[in-house]
């Protein structure tokens, strides 16, 4: 399941990729609304592998970090590769933070990313 984008959105966006599961969407959602009520300028979208792997959805849609999921966590080489072209950095979710819904501790640290990233 990909979620379509406004093209006249133009916050940053960051991707968790994972298996398309319920959780996955969960997290996605819950991540976003921390960041909403937290007046951040970012969008979250969740996003299949495969999705990853199509350098088209890549490239449309302004991605300053990617998160993967655990089920995800398979392809973090793979993801390094393909986003270190455009200095976008690929981190891991952990297990224990994403079974536990911790997406407070998953926010801040997106945000110590995007500190680093975006000078």
């Amino acid at each position: 399941m990909t979620q379509v984008i406004n093209e006249h959105d133009r916050r940053k966006t960051i991707v968790i990729y994972g298996d398309g599961n319920y959780a996955s969407s969960v997290f996605s959602n819950k991540l976003q609304t921390y960041f909403d009520d937290n007046q951040q300028p970012y969008r979250v979208i969740f996003a299949s592998k495969q999705a990853g792997e199509q350098l088209d959805f890549c490239l449309q849609r302004n991605i300053s970090l990617v998160f993967l999921a655990p089920d995800a966590h398979d392809v973090y080489r793979s993801m390094l590769d393909r986003f270190c072209f455009v200095a976008v950095p690929v981190a891991k979710i952990s297990a224990r933070h994403y079974g536990s819904m911790n997406y407070e501790m998953v926010a801040e640290q997106a945000l110590e990313y995007l500190r680093y990233t975006t000078i």
